[in-house]
């Protein structure tokens, strides 16, 4: 009994033992099902996922196909092209347009364009065209544009050369019938003409002879009257020889007058200069601010009109106060000896120096360079020394005109194209300047022209061969003169404009020096007389 009771409690345990090892199998096995269900669930996921995205990809590759094409052809719109550029196919494009390409080649190659005489006039050349030249397309990596030549327009442009070609074929044809019909005629007058002068040669030996006989008539009247002529000419040539001789001696006295006029003309007009300053009325413009060495500082700049290359002549502080009397020097001729008027030395206005500006630093300040200082231990330049330019102003530029000969270096050349460029430089408007070539001016004088600069006239010498030549482009060179008067314009002697202005001029020139320089104008002297000055 015992042994009853202490076995009878492991059935039941033995029983759940049983029972959760069945469970445990179970719940495995059904576990295990699920997972193989649910793997085979993911697999089927992920292949219709690849299925989906190789359609997907496919898709897009025929889309971009389809772009492609219709591109080439030439209706695709803007959007569609940036769809193909940018949706990630262009690839696909690429291959395509490399087969497009390929293709065509292949085709052009194996057909090879003749132009046939009948069809083409005037040419024989064999016409091979490239895939180019039929779409033009250049695709690059970035695919940036379309194609410059569509299909479309290969196919309108490939029928409007057609079209043009045979309006030109018909053209060319008609051009050829007329030309068949000018030539016949043209051979037809040759055939008359040749008859005409078959026919000629045979009546020319009748002719020959009547026109010798009529000479022959001529010869013997000629010599009948020839004799009785001779004593006639003998004296009429000497009646010339004697009228010529007698307006030459008349001539070399009219020369010799017109010098002597022109000589008195000069020390008249000399005369006026002295006593009349044409600038009496200048005001300074500015004044020096500092110096350091040879470099001024003025208190002039962007704001007052100046430029690089504007020159002033200076003058002392006291200038504008006491007048320009304490400046006056006398005038000196090529041989070192003063220019005497009568008794009395003819006098000039003579600056302390002049200066240049080099850079213009700011509205009222500038940099300049001294440019002459005759005399830099007594009278140097220094601060509060004023400045003056009589055909320059603040804020404007002044106007002139220039006539005659401007030899500014006494080397006998003019050199008035080269003033114009310079005062130009300064910013100085240069209307009009007379041409001694063609003598007329070149430009205007108006109403804002202050100045008209007058320059060296030619030197009349008595005995001058070329005496006349220079009275006319004297007379020309007064016309010109008279004209800048006519126009209410102030007008100024060279030497006495230009050390006013600041500009380098030689005042000693010789007359030898300045028809040196009228030469070349000379002997370009129009025929048929003198110009009119001009406007």
């Amino acid at each position: 009994m015992a042994k009853q009771q202490s076995g009878e409690p492991k059935a039941p345990l033995v029983v759940a033992l049983v029972f959760f090892v069945l469970t445990t199998l179970t719940l495995g096995v059904l576990t295990y099902m699920a997972y193989d269900q649910l793997s085979a669930e993911k697999d089927k996921s992920k292949k219709a996922e690849s299925d989906a995205a190789a359609a997907k990809s496919q898709t897009a590759e025929e889309q971009a196909r389809v772009l492609f094409y219709k591109t080439l052809i030439g209706t695709g719109t803007q959007a569609e092209f940036d769809n193909l550029k940018n949706g990630g196919k262009a690839d696909v494009g690429k291959q395509e347009f490399d087969t497009f390409r390929g293709a065509m080649a292949n085709r052009l190659n194996g057909l090879e364009l003749k132009a046939a005489k009948e069809h083409f006039v005037g040419t024989g050349k064999n016409l091979k065209l490239s895939p180019q030249q039929v779409v033009s397309w250049n695709w690059t990596a970035a695919l940036e544009n379309p194609p410059q030549t569509p299909m479309i327009d290969a196919v309108a442009n490939a029928y409007a050369r057609q079209m043009l070609a045979a309006v030109q074929l018909d053209t060319e044809t008609k051009s050829l019938a007329q030309a068949k019909a000018t030539y016949l005629d043209a051979l037809k007058r040759a055939q008359e003409a040749e008859a005409g002068f078959k026919k000629l040669s045979a009546d020319f030996p009748d002719q020959v002879a009547k026109v010798e006989k009529a000479a022959n008539e001529l010869v013997q009247a000629t010599r009948a009257t020839f004799a009785g002529d001779t004593s006639k000419y003998t004296k009429d040539m000497k009646d010339r020889a004697e009228a010529m001789e007698m307006a030459g001696i008349k001539l070399r006295e009219m020369q010799a007058k017109a010098a002597g006029l022109q000589v008195r003309v000069d020390k008249a007009e000399e005369q006026a200069t002295n006593t009349q300053d044409p600038y009496q009325y200048d005001r300074p413009h500015g004044k020096i601010t500092r110096k350091s060495g040879n470099i001024v500082d003025i208190d002039l700049g962007s704001a007052d009109n100046v430029r690089q290359g504007l020159t002033f002549s200076v003058f002392s502080g006291e200038t504008p106060t006491v007048g320009f009397s304490k400046r006056m020097r006398p005038r000196v001729g090529p041989n070192g000896r003063p220019v005497m008027q009568g008794n009395r030395p003819v006098m000039d206005i003579q600056p302390k120096g002049t200066i240049e500006v080099v850079s213009v630093l700011g509205p009222h300040l500038s940099q300049a360079r001294i440019t002459s200082n005759p005399d830099p231990l007594r009278d140097a330049l220094m601060m509060t020394d004023v400045l003056y330019n009589p055909a320059w102003q603040k804020g404007a530029a002044e106007h002139v005109a220039l006539f005659g000969v401007f030899d500014m270096d006494a080397d006998g050349t003019d050199d008035v194209k080269r003033v114009v460029a310079d005062l130009t430089r300064m910013g100085i408007v240069v209307d009009a300047y007379f041409d001694l070539e063609t003598r007329k001016w070149v430009g205007q004088l108006n109403q804002r022209t202050t100045y008209a600069v007058e320059g060296y006239f030619p030197a009349l010498v008595g005995g001058d061969p070329l005496a006349t030549a220079k009275s006319e482009l004297t007379q020309a060179l007064i016309d010109a003169r008279n004209h800048a008067r006519e126009k209410g314009v102030e007008v100024v002697k060279a030497r006495t404009f230009f050390p006013r202005v600041g500009y380098r001029i030689e005042l000693d020139i010789s007359n030898d020096t300045i028809n040196r320089a009228y030469s070349r104008y000379l002997q370009s002297l129009p025929a048929g007389g003198t110009p009119a000055p001009g406007n």
